[in-house]
């Protein structure tokens, strides 16, 4: 009996041994495998090969060796990738500050190279965004309106010229402190179009009636001179069919000194009579009693 055991554990100890030393050279021959590639991804690297190392280097980028940069490398040629297509900013971002330890020298000086070219031509491709930008935003001025966030100095550069020299006023509320408000208004013809609401030097709010000023255009070539919706600036206007009916009913809102009725909606009326109201909601409620 005693012998059967230690037989037993002989043929154990005997196929652990087999199997050790057939895991061995299994893990030594893939490591060799994984190292035969990193320097076939290398040598294309120096022949300009970018896809094809790349394509190398995927296929052990999950794998991790002393001696072995292969996540850098990858990287390295990605960056050349970029730097083909066009995309300098990709590029100076991947190689910028990358270091190749485990590398043919020949490729360290490769990639020193590089580094200092692409840092050079991120410089230039940097100067010409900047340009670029500028340009846009100036251009984005002059043929545009004005729009929120435009600085409230460029109000007479845009394409509609200069305001009205009257600035009307009010006042903004920012985290609970009261700030004052500049409104510019656009006017031709007594119809006021355009107008821009600048707190703390940058425009705020607009807004654009062009569409009125068209109407108003239109509207004084007839023969009659009625008018065909467009505002007068200032509460002119002639009263509308809804004021004279709200007249006859005997309407307290008949003869307000806002001409509530010539208004559509009650932001418009809010903003042509913002000085005369505590707030856009006090004004609202105005609009809205008179329109019951």
């Amino acid at each position: 009996m005693r012998k059967k055991t230690v037989i037993a554990t002989i043929a154990v100890v005997v196929i652990a041994l087999i199997f050790l030393t057939m895991y061995g050279f299994n893990k030594k021959h893939h490591a060799e495998s994984v190292r035969s590639a990193y320097q076939q991804a290398q040598d294309m690297l120096l022949q300009g090969l970018y896809d094809n190392a790349n394509s190398i280097l995927k296929e052990i980028a999950e794998e991790e060796y002393s001696n072995m940069d292969i996540t850098e490398l990858l990287q390295y040629c990605d960056a050349q990738i970029k730097y083909e297509s066009g995309d300098i900013a990709g590029a100076y971002n991947k190689v910028n500050s990358l270091i190749l330890e485990h590398v043919d020298e020949t490729l360290q000086d490769e990639l020193k190279s590089f580094q200092k070219q692409i840092a050079e031509e991120y410089e230039v491709y940097l100067a010409e965004q900047e340009a670029a930008e500028r340009a846009a935003y100036e251009d984005n001025i002059i043929n545009g309106v004005p729009y929120v966030g435009m600085p409230e100095s460029r109000i007479a550069d845009t394409s509609l010229g200069e305001p009205s020299e009257t600035v009307r006023h009010n006042r903004e509320m920012i985290n609970g402190e009261s700030y004052i408000a500049n409104l510019y208004d656009f006017v031709e013809n007594g119809v006021r179009y355009f107008t821009a609401r600048c707190v703390q030097g940058k425009v705020i709010q607009v807004w654009d009636n062009r569409n009125k000023l068209d109407s108003s255009n239109s509207s004084s070539s007839e023969s009659n001179g009625s008018s065909s919706g467009g505002r007068v600036i200032g509460g002119n206007s002639s009263s509308s069919n809804n004021e004279i009916e709200r007249e006859a009913d005997g309407n307290d809102y008949a003869d307000d000194p806002y001409n509530v009725y010539d208004y559509d909606d009650p932001e418009e009326f809010y903003y042509d009579n913002c000085d005369d109201f505590d707030g856009y909601e006090d004004a609202e409620i105005y609009w809205d009693d008179a329109w019951r």
